[in-house]
This record gives C-alpha cells, sequence and structure tokens, in this order.
C-alpha cells in the first residue's frame, strides 16, 4: 500500500475541483482537456517519484538511527 503524498493530494483535489467546474459549466473545450491532461500527468510522475523513493529506501541497509 503506498500513502499519498501532500503533492499528490493537492493535485487530486485540483482534479476534483476542475471536474466539478466542468460539470456546472457544461461543457468543455481543448484548452480544459489539456488543463486536465497536464494535472494527470504531474500526479503520474508524483507517483512514479514517491514510488522510486519508497524502493530506495526500503533497499537502504541502514537504519535511520544509524
Amino acid at each position: 500500500m503506498t500513502r499519498l503524498t501532500n503533492r499528490q493530494v493537492d493535485l487530486l483535489e485540483q482534479l476534483d475541483d476542475y471536474v466539478e467546474w466542468i460539470e456546472c459549466y457544461g461543457h468543455i473545450n481543448e484548452k480544459d482537456v489539456s488543463y486536465i491532461q497536464g494535472l494527470i500527468d504531474n500526479l503520474a510522475k508524483s507517483i512514479v517519484e514517491s514510488k522510486e523513493n519508497n524502493e530506495l529506501a526500503e533497499k537502504c541497509p541502514w537504519t535511520e538511527t544509524d
């Protein structure tokens, strides 16, 4: 199980807010799609980075107290 970082939570909230805005506005254009895709790309990048950091931490032979 991977925990979300503050950055990931922020990106998810931005994505949720934008989707709600689109629902209220009633339609979407190319600019909106590009913005949403950017949020999704940033979220994916953040997840990959945090996964890599977690894997490095698990492989580290030293404990935090060393």
